[in-house]
């Protein structure tokens, strides 16, 4: 993805704000240097706000607190008895 004109093009075409965020998010991933007129997308793309977006899906997951296994592989629900 280091053709510069490619994704300039692909970047205008696309109409879709989320398919953009995750275009731009792979972006930083690759530290590309593109620019984006959208200051949110420029944002993005530099990894300005990465921790925030982790946050905020942790959010979304309910993975914000740590969890006890039992509660993970719900082990109290089976009803097995190894010998």
């Amino acid at each position: 993805m280091n053709n510069m004109d490619s994704i300039a093009e692909l970047m205008a075409e696309c109409t879709d704000k989320v398919t953009l965020k995750q275009m731009s998010f792979m972006l930083g991933r690759q530290r590309n240097p593109f620019e984006s007129e959208d200051s949110e997308l420029q944002a993005i793309i530099s990894n300005e706000k990465l921790s925030e977006s982790f946050k905020s899906l942790a959010k979304d997951l309910d993975c914000e607190e740590p969890k006890h296994p039992d509660a993970i592989y719900k082990a109290y629900l089976e009803d097995r008895r190894f010998n």
